[in-house]
């Protein structure tokens, strides 16, 4: 299956959303919510990442006293250190990480690890549709 052994690069990833670390989780998640995203890059004064809030952290850490949150910052339910990769590795390596680890979204880093990218299991389902669709079609 050669898709899978393509890079990164050929995902159409979204740009990544970035909040610094004091940020309050009520911001966050109206930011979540109009943008339809489902995760956003907490980072710091030298635009590299320290963490990320997802809608999953969203559900898990805040959970149904949610509303006793919004004013806190988003540092305190952020995952801190995500895992990351750069453009140049292949889809099957992301993927790979994205099953070991349980994630929906990995962001993607430029040479100077700052975030470039992000990419979801959807951005690489869709591409394996694409592409097989194209070879079932020649």
């Amino acid at each position: 299956m050669e898709p899978l052994n393509d890079t990164v690069a050929n995902l159409e990833g979204m740009l990544p959303i970035r909040v610094k670390a004091e940020t309050q989780v009520g911001e966050v998640l109206s930011m979540l919510v109009e943008r339809s995203i489902g995760c956003v890059f907490i980072v710091d004064d030298q635009e590299k990442i320290i963490g990320v809030f997802s809608e999953r952290d969203a559900l898990l850490k805040l959970g149904v006293q949610f509303a006793d949150c919004l004013d806190q910052p988003v540092s305190d339910f952020m995952t801190e250190n995500p895992e990351s990769i750069s453009e140049s590795a292949r889809i099957a390596f992301a993927f790979h990480q994205m099953d070991i680890g349980g994630y929906r979204h990995l962001p993607i880093l430029d040479g100077a690890e700052k975030a470039k990218g992000v990419i979801s299991v959807r951005d690489i389902l869709g591409y394996f549709t694409t592409e097989l669709a194209g070879t079932a079609n020649s």
